[in-house]
């Protein structure tokens, strides 16, 4: 791909200066939320909370019938930094489906808008692979493939990675390289078989692996439960890339499917061994 530096630059620049520039429709109820907040320590008991990270705390606000995402950073002495790393990480994915679109941004609060994507987040879902479609299973090998295809640098955890049953899977809180260190080049670097194997966990998240204290033989079982639907899943999504992929990307694919599906066969076998059972007898 020839790409002109000085265009993709200017294009980019152009893109962040428009993001500036839209705050102004978001400024008086983003400043209302600001002020109701200590930046430091979400407000995890309001009702617009959407959730956490180490580095910001969403916020769910709407204008007219349109919901955004408010991220209001938790320190003001990186926001210019990390504000504009979030911005520009989503400039590869504009117009993409299934990723995060950034719709303002502010330096001086602190916080990027975006529109609110359907969906819940992989890792609060409850079980419910059974009743995901294979449909959807190949939407989720492709975001990997755009991501890799366009660049965008995206931190594949289930935090980040939202299912609806409608719509399928969507991908948000996609980052610059610029927010990275020397430290991160390999993950930085990753290739298409390292993003489809990795956009799996997903799908691991989904059905719960943590489930929380275990206090009966009911509980037990539900956990059982969970890790097979969970490994029936990685292994319908695993048909598909070794349908879609070859050689040493589909092996690189392959590897880290396959020890996804090994924690789960193990967690199904250990939840049901009755020497865990026997006690609730």
């Amino acid at each position: 791909m020839n790409i002109d530096p000085k265009k993709d630059n200017s294009e980019l620049e152009a893109y962040l200066s428009d993001l500036e520039h839209n705050y102004e429709e978001f400024k008086i109820p983003v400043g209302v939320l600001i002020d109701s907040l200590n930046r430091r320590s979400a407000d995890v008991g309001a009702s617009n909370f959407l959730g956490e990270g180490k580095l910001s705390s969403a916020y769910r606000i709407t204008i007219g019938k349109k919901p955004y995402v408010v991220r209001v950073l938790k320190d003001m002495d990186t926001a210019d930094r990390m504000v504009r790393g979030y911005a520009k990480g989503s400039f590869p994915s504009v117009g993409l489906d299934g990723f995060e679109q950034i719709r303002a941004i502010s330096y001086s609060d602190g916080v990027t808008i975006a529109d609110m994507m359907p969906g819940t987040l992989c890792d609060d879902l409850p079980r419910s692979s059974s009743k995901i479609p294979d449909k959807h299973l190949d939407q989720l090998f492709r975001l990997a493939e755009m991501a890799h295809e366009k660049g965008v640098i995206i931190d594949l955890i289930g935090d980040n990675i939202l299912y609806d049953r409608k719509h399928g899977f969507g991908i948000i809180d996609s980052s610059d390289a610029d927010l990275f260190t020397e430290d991160d080049a390999e993950f930085l670097e990753r290739s298409l078989g390292d993003l489809v194997g990795d956009i799996s966990v997903a799908l691991f998240s989904m059905s719960g692996s943590v489930l929380g204290p275990l206090n009966t033989r009911a509980d037990y079982q539900e956990a059982a439960k969970r890790n097979q639907h969970n490994s029936h899943l990685l292994s319908r999504y695993r048909k598909i890339v070794g349908m879609k992929t070859k050689g040493h990307e589909r092996d690189k694919a392959f590897a880290r499917i396959d020890e996804l599906i090994s924690v789960t066969d193990s967690a199904a076998k250990q939840y049901t061994e009755e020497q865990w059972l026997s006690q609730f007898e």
